[in-house]
């Protein structure tokens, strides 16, 4: 499914995220392959990384998508894969539920205005900590600064 609307505030944009994420997992249950256990997440990311391509919303307009829509050629791209920083959170986190991975969801931004990007972490154990899942960076734990960030956690870990 894919949602877009107009920017109507963050509590709106993360309570649709919310239902994304929640949409998207009987999808990722099927997607994600059976051998990746609570303990792999950068082989999730390799995984995720090597079917997603970076696509800019249309202007003024927030599209998000569940990781079904994403994934198909039904996306408003019509490219398999392309989104922004927001649907692939949608995705990472449906991921992270699947596997049982806890997770973070943080929101960034360079002034106290409205933030500029969202991207999760996830909890790896071989680091003993929550490491940054980015699908706009190029590899696993990569994390760009800003001033601004916001820590939204959505499971117990």
């Amino acid at each position: 499914m894919i949602l877009r609307k107009r920017h109507e505030g963050n509590f709106d944009v993360m309570k649709h995220i919310i239902i994304q994420i929640n949409d998207s997992l009987p999808f990722a249950r099927q997607w994600v392959p059976g051998n990746i256990g609570s303990n792999e997440p950068e082989y999730l990311f390799d995984l995720l990384k090597s079917h997603t391509v970076f696509a800019y919303d249309p202007p003024k307009d927030e599209v998000l998508q569940s990781m079904q829509t994403l994934m198909t050629n039904d996306n408003i791209w019509g490219v398999p894969g392309a989104g922004d920083c927001d649907c692939f959170v949608i995705t990472s986190c449906a991921c992270f539920i699947v596997c049982q991975m806890p997770f973070r969801i943080v929101l960034c931004g360079r002034s106290g205005k409205e933030p500029v990007h969202i991207y999760s972490k996830v909890y790896d154990y071989d680091k003993n900590k929550f490491v940054t899942f980015d699908l706009t960076n190029d590899y696993y734990g990569q994390e760009r600064y800003y001033p601004i960030k916001q820590i939204i956690k959505l499971n117990k870990k």
